[in-house]
């Protein structure tokens, strides 16, 4: 058992990973599942209900076939309303306060408000439209098979959000293909093949950048050789989103899955399947990322990180059966001790719900403060650490359980000693690094 004696001070990235480093050899860490580290909740939908976007906190906008209807978890308000069902395309949020809805029965694309008191518009009519993404100031990016469903191409079309004028500008071969795009107007598309099912590995991811696309913004088109191809190799694509830190997820419905490529401009963006529906009557119909605003501001939509550094929202359907949003947040390690306050004598403090036989790490100090997001060299996402002052390091591995125990011994200082203690781990063949919550420990 370890006795506590606190002694060096000061907290750094390069002190925390040497520790760890340190650890790290006396009880090698092994690859964990990447769905590890989230937490999800779930809410449920009409059956049937389809092209879902979440456009705050609570409120969902939803298409029932021949309504479109904004639900805030107490009324429903029909936004949108057709004279006899049709097929819907998406539903997209193109501006605080209105939503671009598309349907291929009509061949409509709609702006329609969500909050105050505007009226829907119908700006234009594109064939066959798929999906669509906002795109600078006063744009929307639609992807349509305009050619119909013989055509050897796909459209990416610009519509104007205030006039409804449309603009071809890309053409790209193959069927229509999701969109997605980043927080500086960069215009992601997944390939699709004309064939059905589509080829095994047939699937790429491309880049077009904001500033190409505004080149094309009249008379110009753009076509494939204007792209950056940042991946290879999927099997399918049905609907993509990209979260704050340039991740990718995307609906696979040849494997049932849900697809990440982490760090999709690096060049050498890395593949897992967050959520995997085999054996599932349900899959994931579409997702979408959804940023919080609120939280540590450097915290990443990554495995056991802050739970308010956004939320992946996935639409699970099952053809006349199932119909729900799962919301899936980062969740982080909770410490325990074995009592509190800590009479003098042998103790513990636990850490559950880590990564699987990780390098581990218990901290304990005398201070702790707001956390810091600290950077460290080989990793994505950072390491949110919350101690200050004079700390020890405990060496403090994960099991196969994800379970951290570490035994101690309170050698008793003749009155109340207040400790803080933070757990951290690193799993250095995944490029995974985290921490729990700082708690609080009273010494007696």
């Amino acid at each position: 058992m370890t006795h506590l004696a606190l002694g060096a001070r000061g907290p750094s990235s390069s002190a925390i990973v040497a520790v760890l480093a340190l650890a790290s050899l006396l009880a090698p860490a092994s690859a964990q599942r990447l769905d590890a580290g989230y937490q999800a909740s779930a809410r449920s939908l009409t059956s049937g209900d389809a092209q879902v976007t979440v456009v705050s906190e609570g409120r969902v906008i939803f298409f029932d076939g021949q309504q479109l209807i904004l639900d805030d978890g107490v009324r429903q308000n029909v936004l949108l309303s057709f004279p006899s069902p049709v097929f819907g395309s998406f539903t997209v949020q193109v501006s605080p306060t209105e939503v671009l809805f598309g349907e291929s029965s009509n061949q409509g694309i709609w702006k329609v408000p969500f909050a105050g008191s505007g009226q829907p518009v119908m700006l234009a009519n594109i064939t066959f439209n798929y999906d669509a993404v906002p795109f600078g100031d006063n744009h929307a990016i639609v992807s349509a098979k305009t050619g119909g469903f013989a055509a050897n191409d796909n459209d990416l079309i610009a519509v104007d959000l205030t006039t409804g004028q449309t603009d071809l500008v890309a053409v790209i071969p193959g069927a229509s293909g999701p969109l997605a795009a980043d927080a500086a107007g960069n215009v992601y598309y997944a390939t699709s093949s004309n064939s059905f099912p589509p080829p095994a590995g047939s699937v790429e991811i491309l880049r077009f950048d904001r500033s190409t696309v505004e080149t094309a913004l009249g008379s110009a088109v753009l076509a494939v050789g204007n792209a950056r191809v940042l991946y290879q190799g999927l099997d399918a694509a049905s609907s993509m989103a990209i979260d704050d830190d340039g991740d990718i997820f995307i609906t696979d419905y040849t494997n049932n899955h849900l697809v990440e490529l982490s760090d999709i401009n690096s060049g050498l963006p890395s593949r897992a399947s967050l959520v995997d529906y085999a054996g599932v009557t349900a899959g994931p119909s579409s997702v979408m990322f959804v940023r919080t605003g609120i939280g540590h501001e450097a915290a990443e939509f990554e495995p056991f990180q802050a739970s308010m550094a956004g939320a992946l929202v996935i639409h699970e359907s099952a053809w006349a059966g199932v119909s729900q949003l799962r919301y899936v947040t980062p969740r982080r390690p909770v410490t325990m001790v074995s009592a509190d306050p800590v009479p003098s004598g042998a103790f513990a403090i636990q850490t559950s719900g880590g990564p699987t036989r990780a390098t581990g790490a218990l901290v304990i100090g005398v201070g702790a403060g707001i956390e810091q997001a600290l950077q460290v060299g080989g990793f994505e996402q950072p390491l949110l650490f919350g101690l200050s002052g004079s700390m020890v390091f405990v060496n403090a591995p994960f099991d196969a359980l994800g379970v951290s125990l570490v035994p101690l011994v309170n050698p008793g200082m003749g009155g109340p000693l207040q400790l803080s203690a933070q757990s951290v781990f690193m799993v250095p063949s995944t490029g995974l690094i985290g921490s729990g919550p700082v708690r609080a420990i009273t010494l007696q």
